[in-house]
């Protein structure tokens, strides 16, 4: 009664039997429980809207500005928006916003630690600046740990056999960034500020510069950017430039097939190295280098492959920007399913103690 209460499920009459009552089924009430995800990127954000069931019904994009304060401007004028439309609909307030940065945060806190993207956001207590601007409570955690939760989300949605030990990895414009999930559990290393940081693998000691301030990290190899400019060194890389290289690849272009098979031997390399230190069933791997799976496959698979290693690799099931989104939405929705921890605050519990 009390999640009925609560508008978290509703009942319906089922098809009634020949002999006695009518039998009541329970099914959970999407609309009850409304949350938004944010994911951050390096030109442009995304922010959606989803219910309790986590299928994302409505989204708005908006460019990255320039700096915090902006950025949690522009998400609130989307945010009045959709309460303006909610209330005329009569729908149900807002109750979690997930967001998802490419970086490092501390998941306690929902402050940005670093992101090599926007060195601006460094030490930006996001969660609850949002939270301060809205009054919505405000989760943050690193978008590839939140592309693994999305995984692992859509897995149980659609009763497949998830695996309790994967990687998710995302090959990004600029970066390369991966979300562990080791024994079933999201892992987020000992203080919850970072893990599986694979990008930063060294993997050329002597190589090219990372934002990281080190030298030939690993994302500076399979990154697209890096992908693209092996054939144009002097055009500047766009999304759509990269779509379009892509397409060329597809259609039997030398050179472009030749720097992914480049990409693919890097990417070969650093999946070995994830292998063998974490041990995972599974690669699960996300960004627009999906699109051509097909061609990278055997050498990814082959070239620095071992007998010992049993780990399967696979595209996501959405699309980079969707897994991301998605995961975020998740995020959102974890406390309305989460098993009960004793003696753990909730979220709002937290931020009044801390304030106290």
């Amino acid at each position: 009664y009390e999640l009925i209460e609560d508008n978290l499920v509703s009942e319906e009459r089922a098809v009634p039997s020949q002999r006695g009552r009518v039998p009541m089924s329970l099914r959970l009430n999407d609309a009850g429980y409304p949350v938004l995800g944010l994911i951050v990127r390096p030109a442009y954000c995304q922010i959606a809207g989803a219910g309790l069931n986590g299928r994302i019904h409505k989204r708005a994009t908006f460019q990255t500005p320039a700096s915090p304060k902006k950025l949690v401007q522009a998400l609130v004028r989307v945010i009045r928006l959709w309460r303006e439309e909610a209330a005329r609909a009569g729908a149900p307030e807002f109750r979690r916003i997930g967001v998802a940065v490419p970086g490092h945060v501390d998941v306690h806190a929902g402050r940005i630690l670093w992101t090599p993207t926007h060195t601006e956001l460094a030490g930006f207590p996001i969660a609850r600046e949002i939270f301060d601007q809205t009054g919505i409570e405000t989760l943050a955690d690193n978008d590839c740990n939140l592309g693994a939760l999305s995984e692992l989300w859509l897995a149980k949605e659609r009763n497949r056999e998830r695996s309790a030990n994967f990687i998710f990895l995302n090959v990004s414009d600029f970066g390369a960034g991966a979300g562990a999930v080791l024994n079933g559990e999201m892992y987020l290393g000992h203080d919850g500020n970072f893990a599986a940081e694979v990008g930063h693998m060294v993997v050329e000691p002597d190589g090219v510069a990372c934002r990281c301030g080190r030298r030939g990290c690993w994302e500076r190899y399979v990154c697209n950017e890096a992908t693209w400019r092996r054939v144009h060194p002097r055009t500047s890389f766009t999304v759509d430039r990269f779509d379009e290289m892509l397409a060329a690849g597809l259609n039997g272009d030398k050179p472009s097939l030749n720097s992914f098979r480049e990409t693919a031997r890097y990417l070969s390399l650093g999946i070995s190295n994830i292998g063998f230190l974490f041990n995972p069933a599974e690669v699960i791997l996300a960004g627009r280098l999906t699109v051509i799976w097909d061609l990278l496959r055997p050498d990814v698979e082959a070239l620095y492959g071992a007998a010992q290693l049993r780990c399967s690799i696979r595209p996501a099931r959405l699309s980079a920007d969707d897994s991301l989104l998605h995961g975020a939405v998740c995020l959102a929705l974890r406390d309305a399913f989460a098993k009960p921890k004793f003696g753990e605050l909730s979220a709002p519990d937290r931020r009044a103690a801390e304030t106290a």
